[in-house]
């Protein structure tokens, strides 16, 4: 609006770019659009998948690091990168399973996906801590 004006300002070493950039020219990609990583999440709301409707979050969890989106209607409140990610997870399985990495991952991946409707967890008296 002429009240306000957004802005959001990401930096990358310009050789580091240029090296991506060829990159894809290399493989025959046209990179028309360069944008910010945990910002485009937000992308997914305009291909339809999410309709945005109220308050709501969008989490990547990566290997590494998740990133985190907070949108009210179609317009971004909050971004952030953590720096915890699906490597975390699967160490705390291990850990606390005490079984080697690779089984923990196994029991990550085949057990630990949530189909349909996720439960409600009360919060108020909840430990959740184990």
């Amino acid at each position: 609006s002429k009240a306000e004006s957004t802005c959001l300002v990401s930096y990358v070493k310009r050789a580091d770019l240029v090296k991506f950039l060829n990159i894809f020219s290399g493989a025959d990609l046209d990179a028309r659009f360069i944008g910010c990583e945990s910002v485009e999440l937000g992308n997914v709301m305009h291909m339809g998948i999410i309709q945005p409707e109220g308050a709501y979050a969008l989490l990547d969890i990566g290997h590494t690091k998740s990133n985190l989106c907070i949108f009210i209607g179609s317009k971004l409140y909050f971004a952030r990168t953590l720096s915890y990610g699906g490597l975390h997870m699967t160490r705390a399985i291990a850990q606390r399973l005490q079984v080697p990495l690779e089984e923990a991952e196994k029991f990550k991946v085949e057990i630990g996906q949530v189909s349909g409707e996720a439960p409600v967890i009360q919060t108020e008296n909840a430990d959740l801590t184990t």
